[in-house]
Order: C-alpha cells, then sequence, then structure tokens
C-alpha cells in the first residue's frame, strides 16, 4: 500500500478512535484556549481525563501497532509516566497516552508545576528487581 494511503488509514482510525473515546475535536488554540479560561474561572473544579483536549497541530499520528502496544501496557500495568498539559489542558505530549487513558477511564491526577523541577513519576507497587 502507498504511503499515502496508509497515512489516510492511520488518521481515519485517529479519527475513529477519539470519537470513540468521545473526546472532542475540531476547536482551534485560541477557542480552547479561551473556552477552558472561561470554564475553570466560572466553575473551579480540577481537570478531569475528559477535559484535556489534543493540540490540534500534533503532527504525530501513531501507528496501529504502537496504539495497541500501549492500550496493552496501561490495561496491564497502569499508568507510569505521566503527560503534558498547558494551564487550559491541552495535550503538549501524550496524545496518544492520553487518548489510550480515557479509553480504559483512568483517572486523571494533575501535578502543577512552573517548569523548573523535573517531575518523577514514583510507583510504590512496582519493583524492578522483583517485576521484572
Amino acid at each position: 500500500m502507498p504511503v499515502n494511503g496508509s497515512r489516510r488509514i492511520i488518521t481515519l482510525l485517529t479519527y475513529l478512535l477519539l470519537v470513540l473515546c468521545a473526546s472532542p475535536i475540531g476547536a482551534t488554540a485560541p477557542e480552547r484556549s479561551s473556552h477552558m479560561a472561561t470554564r475553570s474561572r466560572s466553575n473551579p473544579h480540577p481537570l478531569q481525563l475528559g477535559d484535556l483536549r489534543p493540540d490540534p497541530h500534533n503532527a504525530n499520528v501513531g501507528t496501529e501497532r504502537g496504539r495497541a502496544a500501549l492500550a496493552r501496557s496501561l490495561r496491564e500495568y497502569g499508568a507510569g509516566r505521566a503527560v503534558l498539559i498547558d494551564r487550559y489542558g491541552t495535550i503538549i505530549a501524550g496524545h496518544k497516552t492520553v487518548e489510550e487513558a480515557k479509553c480504559l477511564n483512568l483517572p486523571l491526577r494533575i501535578v502543577k508545576t512552573d517548569g523548573h523541577h523535573l517531575i518523577a513519576v514514583q510507583r510504590g507497587d512496582l519493583d524492578l528487581a522483583t517485576d521484572a
């Protein structure tokens, strides 16, 4: 299959995954940022996983194989790394992880930072010496 045909299929699969997981798409960054800023001022509830929105300019469409591996890893081992979002909930890094986490209804824990500290995710249930 030509490369362009593969990209169309991957794009279609990505769209279907987003629709099936009820992740709204299509808002431009300024519209989304404006909406999120207004919502957070009027309704100060903590962000939920469903509030996170993909960056419409994210060029990484991923692969079916990668998505399957990520879904299997999240199901079998749980979350083991952080994703990065801006102040309004727009995903900067970790788009595929968020998509799969939405499908699995994983809870979201926000760690607020200003970028001056490295954030380490420590799993109390894992021991590399005995779990590997």
